[in-house]
Parts: structure tokens; C-alpha cells; sequence
């Protein structure tokens, strides 16, 4: 099963196949996310034994380098592929506004 996040474009930080995850729900992903910089993507796969609880928040948070200059904040959106698969939406939020400051928390589900 998967969760992926797209949209999250302006970051410096290239791509990773292992992009640390902090916070309490990143061990549902193994701690790490596959990025790719140009689409702004962050697909997180869930580890093994490991499930995405239904009745409940999972919280995970990423860390990307911004810009060197201000940029206007953008909406990513959220689906989810698998056994429950969920279509894409649009996160609640405009996100990601960057104020050029070397580095920030940019993402917490």
C-alpha cells in the first residue's frame, strides 16, 4: 500500500529514495519516503507489518531545502493506492510558502 503526496514543487532538495521521515506516524513508512524533486513528489510506502489506521491521524513530517527566494505557497494533494485506495484531493491548506529560508519542516500529514 501506498501514500503519496504531490504538488510539493520549489524545493531544492533532490531526489532521494530515502528521504528521512520524522514524527510519531513515520515508522508506518520505515521512516522514509521516496522524493522526486521535479513533480514535488513524496511516495511513502507502508512498511511491513505495518498498517494505516483507519480511525486515527497518521503524522508524519519531511524536511526540504527552500528556495533562495520567496515563492507563492502551492496545494499538494493526497491519494493513497492499495487495498483502500483513495482518488487524489487537494490537501485542506495552501503549504510550502517559502520565505527563501535555508531549510524548513514543509510537511506535516
Amino acid at each position: 500500500d501506498t501514500v503519496t503526496v504531490t504538488g510539493m514543487t520549489g524545493s531544492q532538495t533532490g531526489d532521494s529514495p530515502s528521504l528521512a521521515l520524522t514524527n510519531t506516524g513515520a515508522a508506518v513508512f520505515g521512516n522514509t519516503g521516496a522524493w522526486t524533486q521535479a513533480t514535488g513528489t513524496l511516495l511513502l510506502t507502508v512498511a511491513a507489518s505495518q498498517t494505516v489506521p483507519v480511525t486515527a491521524d497518521t503524522t508524519f513530517a519531511v524536511v526540504l531545502t527552500n528556495k533562495g527566494v520567496a515563492q507563492t505557497a502551492v496545494t499538494p494533494t493526497l491519494s493513497a493506492g492499495g487495498t483502500s485506495p483513495i482518488a487524489p484531493v487537494a490537501m485542506s491548506t495552501a503549504i510550502l510558502s517559502s520565505s527563501g529560508a535555508a531549510t524548513e519542516t514543509w510537511l506535516t500529514v
